[in-house]
């Protein structure tokens, strides 16, 4: 379902890689989590990560970083629920 979905994205979704090169102190992440960082800085973005490691590699760097619980938390007083 994934597979066919990506097949024909909608238009607001835009796939975007960091230009950046490898930041060898990250290197004791795995790799979507050093993108995630790498990309993130580039952007100028907040970054969504939950794993304990990538989320102080990120802190590190300046980056603000939420969890999924923290998004499901902020979503639910946005429609009231909390």
């Amino acid at each position: 379902m994934v597979r066919d979905w990506l097949a024909q994205p909608p238009d607001w979704l835009e796939v975007v890689s960091p230009s950046s090169s490898v930041d060898f102190r990250l290197s004791h992440l795995d790799a979507g989590e050093t993108e995630a960082i790498r990309l993130a800085l580039e952007q100028r973005a907040a970054l969504l990560m939950d794993e304990r490691h990538g989320t102080a590699a990120a802190r590190d760097r300046g980056l603000t970083v939420v969890g999924t619980l923290g998004v499901l938390d902020e979503g639910s007083r946005r429609v009231g629920l909390a």
